[in-house]
């Protein structure tokens, strides 16, 4: 059972883990003393360690960052394991493999278009500043602007701790792609829509696509798309990316218009309304005895 978000932990948790993310930081950079490298969670050691970059078995060459998703299908891979498991005691929980994207109109990232690993519900803080959902308060983590595990960066060093994993005899199924984390289900996307948040200078977009950098506003060749949804179908992942998910209010709309409408006014009191109408639901709920229920009423489970 995971704890909901805004648990408390005690000041020695939450200064080991500012340790532990400054440590991850730190690493990224070439020093006299230590190459450059992604350091993950390692439950054996209990402590960072450096997660080995997949080898591709016939060549010997590091799968590049764009190309480790369908390596994760084909093998027994899996991306770094992300500080949640620290927090949460638990073996493993993945990490998931995003590409940043700064949307247009905005201040420009120097990793716009680059491979990054990030905590797959941004709790954490293995990625950069948790979002209001953290399972440690913000307040209490004060890491410089910035911070990121930039793939790229340390594919490209000459010297790398590396692994090759075994092939899997047959491939994960598209839908097992998905959800990179451990995380109980009530944490993970539960469509494969692209989530993003209108307080954020970038954005990450997820690993069910290989993605390519594309423009938001690219109206006309939504529209195009609309129409072919409506008079002919589409491919699936043509109609996940019709549409992208705010990452805070949950709210979903087309991908083309989501900058220029889905403003941090706006996402706040959709907030605010998700929030009511929970509080209203509940104390409905509550008034409903279950003897009144009739023969004639069909009681449906939880969507998964």
């Amino acid at each position: 059972m995971f704890p909901l978000a805004g648990a408390s932990y005690n000041p020695s948790t939450q200064r080991q883990l500012q340790h532990l993310l400054r440590r991850v930081q730190a690493r990224q950079f070439n020093t006299p003393s230590s190459a450059s490298a992604v350091l993950h969670w390692c439950s054996e050691r209990d402590d960072l360690c450096d997660w080995a970059w997949p080898v591709d078995l016939e060549t010997g060459g590091r799968i590049p960052p764009s190309e480790l998703e369908g390596h994760r299908r084909t093998h027994f891979f899996r991306a770094p394991n992300c500080l949640c498991a620290y927090l949460l005691d638990q073996p493993y929980i993945e990490a998931q493999i995003g590409l940043v994207y700064a949307p247009r109109g905005r201040e420009g990232s120097i990793l716009n278009g680059e491979y990054v690993a990030e905590c797959a519900t941004k709790r954490c803080g293995y990625f950069g500043q948790p979002s209001e959902s953290s399972l440690l308060p913000a307040s209490s983590l004060t890491l410089p602007n910035g911070f990121i595990v930039n793939l790229e960066k340390v594919f490209s060093q000459p010297v790398l701790q590396q692994k090759s994993y075994l092939r899997r005899s047959k491939p994960l199924a598209g839908e097992q792609l998905t959800y990179l984390s451990d995380f109980d289900s009530k944490f993970n996307d539960s469509l494969g829509l692209y989530k993003a948040a209108p307080t954020r200078e970038v954005v990450s977009h997820g690993t069910k696509a290989k993605l390519d950098v594309g423009d938001p506003m690219d109206a006309l060749g939504a529209s195009s798309k609309f129409v072919s949804l409506y008079s002919r179908g589409l491919q699936e992942d043509d109609f996940w990316s019709l549409f992208m998910q705010c990452a805070h209010c949950s709210v979903i709309m087309p991908r083309d218009v989501f900058w220029r409408v889905h403003t941090q006014v706006l996402c706040e009191q959709e907030r605010k309304l998700g929030q009511d109408g929970e509080v209203n639901a509940s104390d409905s709920d509550s008034d409903v005895d279950s003897n009144s229920l009739s023969g004639d009423t069909e009681i449906i489970g939880e969507l998964e």
